[in-house]
């Protein structure tokens, strides 16, 4: 066997395109994959195999790569995935790390920024951003209350007001859909067909943040 270890800021996650999740996508990251006819350089021949993606450490700042853009095998072009992602406003990222203990404040984030990109080509299209505001409370058990989220569309910057889940339910066509029904009050939930980048902030990096005296 073999390995090789490398520091990592950013995931690249596939979507499932008949419906995803952000757990479904990070669970698919890190489960072991079973290879055949592999060439095994220490006894010349071929061999049947596993690989594996494995955590061992997470960043403060951890970028999810959402793979919307993929290669058509049919076109030879690139084309994009328009499937609805949920995520959640916190996230507990134990159940991916290898050896990790559940609810460790390590592996605890909050969500500070989703990035988006709205059109039905991988060519071309419009992209904007939603950005939380650190405030004195960010990362605390009150957040929710005191976070600001803005709206960044190219010149125009605006505060955020989430687009609620309509009432025959579903995931607008454009922006972020809070999912009320699926909410609870640990953590809200979110649901995008635009969103192509989701960045994590470590819980204790946002406290510590918010503790420190203004510049």
């Amino acid at each position: 066997s073999s390995s090789n270890h490398y520091p990592f800021y950013e995931l690249e996650l596939n979507l499932n395109p008949k419906g995803a999740t952000l757990d479904d996508s990070l669970r698919d990251y890190v489960k072991q994959e079973e290879l055949s006819g592999v060439e095994c350089a220490h006894c010349n021949s071929r061999q049947d195999a596993t690989r594996q993606m494995v955590l061992s450490q997470l960043p403060p700042v951890l970028t999810l790569q959402l793979l919307r853009f993929v290669y058509d095998l049919s076109t030879g072009t690139k084309k994009k995935v328009s499937v609805a992602v949920k995520f959640p406003e916190k996230i507990d990222l134990s159940a991916y790390v290898d050896g990790a203990r559940a609810g460790a404040p390590e592996h605890q984030y909050q969500l500070t920024a989703v990035l988006m990109h709205t059109g039905n080509s991988a060519n071309s299209g419009h992209y904007t951003a939603r950005i939380l505001q650190q405030t004195a409370a960010a990362g605390g058990a009150d957040a929710a209350a005191a976070e600001r989220w803005w709206n960044f569309n190219d010149e125009r910057v605006t505060l955020e007001e989430w687009e609620r889940e309509g009432k025959k339910g579903g995931t607008n066509a454009v922006g972020v859909t809070l999912l009320e029904g699926a909410s609870t009050d640990a953590t809200r939930l979110f649901s995008s067909k635009t969103a192509y980048m989701l960045n994590y902030t470590r819980v204790d990096v946002l406290q510590a943040q918010a503790q420190a005296p203004p510049p």
